[in-house]
């Protein structure tokens, strides 16, 4: 995002170097700051650098398989507290599919009737 908008004013590598250090702030400055002298030779090196030491913290898309780990906890914890938070993640999944989705979902339900139902008779959409 950095280099898309900044190369609008300009493609000069020290323009590049000094305007992005100013946009740093935390463990990125901190980092940026303890680089070794000279072992940065042109914006480009910067840039991969900067991106391979913090690839692990971007953030990632969340998958349907993310929907697999939620359960309902114990009894005395409703199924709506489950359904909400099982909406909750499910809106942040990109693409959906209904057939996944009530898969996960019965799968993190407690066993009973309620679970035995849906794999009975699936529901025709998610309302």
């Amino acid at each position: 995002m950095y280099t898309n908008q900044i190369s609008l004013y300009s493609t000069n590598d020290i323009f590049l170097f000094k305007v992005f250090s100013s946009t740093l702030r935390g463990l990125a400055i901190d980092w940026f700051t303890n680089l070794l002298q000279f072992s940065i030779y042109c914006f480009d090196t910067l840039t991969s650098s900067f991106t391979t030491h913090f690839q692990t913290s971007c953030r990632h898309d969340v998958t349907s398989l993310s929907l697999f780990n939620i359960r309902k906890k114990a009894r005395r914890k409703s199924l709506r507290a489950f359904i909400d938070r099982f909406g909750m993640v499910s809106l942040k999944v990109k693409i959906l599919n209904l057939e996944i989705i009530l898969h996960y979902m019965i799968n993190g339900l407690q066993v009973g009737p309620f679970a035995n139902e849906l794999c009975m008779k699936p529901p025709a959409n998610m309302s």
